[in-house]
């Protein structure tokens, strides 16, 4: 008996303290991609907010997003950083909600993908609520997974 509560508590230790070191290393890496893009913004912008979006492919196409809330008069960064993907997927930066028949692509990673480049740029003209949309191709490989970092920094 003793035995027994002695190999289920080590199984138990095990799996756990792996769980922790994965959710460890996954945040370490989404920071490091949110402190690389900081640098960014110095010295005419300053940091306001940020969203860091797990993204799983899977078997079909797929879509996220966020709604980004700006306050009208300022000057916006819309910062992007790739680098935690280990394929690419599209971002679209629409004036409109995504479901809408009148909205307007301002942005499109596709326009402006360069090879070997991870961090990319917009800045809005007028400022409104905007809405990205993270598409997701479909993919056979089994497991995959990223996350890409989003940061928002407005002008002094």
């Amino acid at each position: 008996m003793k035995k027994a509560l002695i190999y289920s508590s080590f199984a138990l230790l095990l799996s756990v303290s792996s769980a922790f070191s994965y959710i460890e290393e996954v945040q370490c890496v989404a920071s490091e991609l949110k402190a690389e893009l900081k640098q960014l913004l110095k010295p005419e912008y300053k940091y306001d907010s940020s969203q860091i979006t797990r993204v799983s492919y899977k078997k079909e196409a797929s879509q996220s997003g966020i709604e980004v809330p700006l306050f009208m008069g300022e000057k916006y960064r819309f910062l992007f950083n790739i680098a935690g993907l280990p394929k690419d997927i599209d971002i679209t930066i629409y004036d409109r909600k995504p479901t809408s028949k009148n909205k307007i692509a301002l942005f499109s990673l596709k326009d402006v993908k360069e090879e070997g480049k991870h961090i990319y740029s917009f800045e809005p003209v007028k400022s409104k609520k905007m809405y990205i949309v993270y598409s997701i191709p479909a993919t056979e490989e089994q497991n995959l997974s990223g996350c890409v970092a989003f940061l928002l920094g407005y002008k002094l």
